[in-house]
């Protein structure tokens, strides 16, 4: 993502990462706070594991399914400007999991999603 965000600096996006605990070595002490750096990135800590069940749940609504139809993880949701959220965000222009198998897709949505 953050190879993305380099090629198109001038693009008006928010990116909201959430990280939270999902396998072992996940902790907060070994976030990766280099891996997303550029300003147009907010992170958070979600010590609680509320938004990985939550998105999962709200998944079919929303157009994606987590793998084990709890936790919806490494994946990334992209919106455009004008979705809502009442319920649940809405629509979903693009989204996949796990993130490091869809990078190209994500680019191109990104980037279809300004083309239009």
């Amino acid at each position: 993502m953050q190879v993305l965000l380099n090629k198109n600096p001038e693009k008006d996006i928010v990116v909201y990462a959430i990280w939270f605990k999902v396998i072992n070595s996940d902790s907060r002490s070994a976030w990766p706070s280099l891996l997303l750096t550029d300003d147009r990135v907010t992170h958070f800590w979600d010590e609680k594991l509320i938004a990985g069940p939550w998105f999962a749940g709200w998944g079919p609504y929303i157009g994606i399914q987590a793998s084990d139809g709890y936790l919806l993880w490494d994946a990334f949701l992209l919106f455009s400007r004008t979705a809502t959220w009442e319920k649940y965000p809405q629509p979903l222009w693009s989204g996949a999991a796990p993130v490091v198998y869809w990078i190209e897709s994500l680019e191109q949505s990104f980037l279809a999603l300004y083309e239009q």
